[in-house]
């Protein structure tokens, strides 16, 4: 008996990579949301609660590295838009030219991601 209650405090405390858990979260949410989320958990082979809390808290940091690789797409095609256009025109850049470039995409990528953000109908989940 000793020994099982010692494997049940064992498996009471947090693990040591992790802190105590001891702050809750709560929604409401429809009964089909319900089920959508449920069989989402079940698809991964997680605990509900588990699911929840790593799906929070994989949304709460994701939004800026998807916001970070979408405007750096927006670069990579302002850039092209920019080098082709001279090619395609017979133009040769110098080396100054392709410089200025870039550092005009530099500096101005964050605005551009900004407007064209919308035109997606924010499929990312970022408000611009």
């Amino acid at each position: 008996m000793a020994e099982r209650a010692l494997n049940l405090s064992q498996r009471l405390r947090p693990s040591n990579n992790r802190g105590l858990r001891n702050k809750f979260v709560n929604a409401r949410v429809s009964v089909d949301e319900y089920s959508q989320f449920v069989r989402a958990a079940e698809r991964e082979g997680k605990i509900f609660g588990e699911w929840v809390r790593d799906t929070l808290v994989t949304g709460s940091t994701q939004k800026v590295s998807l916001r970070a690789i979408f405007t750096e797409v927006i670069a990579t095609r302002l850039l092209l838009n920019e080098v082709l256009k001279p090619i395609v025109t017979g133009k040769q850049l110098t080396p100054a030219e392709y410089n200025a470039i870039v550092q005009r995409i530099r500096t101005e990528k964050f605005e551009a991601a900004t407007n064209v953000l919308p035109l997606y109908n924010d499929p990312l989940g970022v408000k611009a």
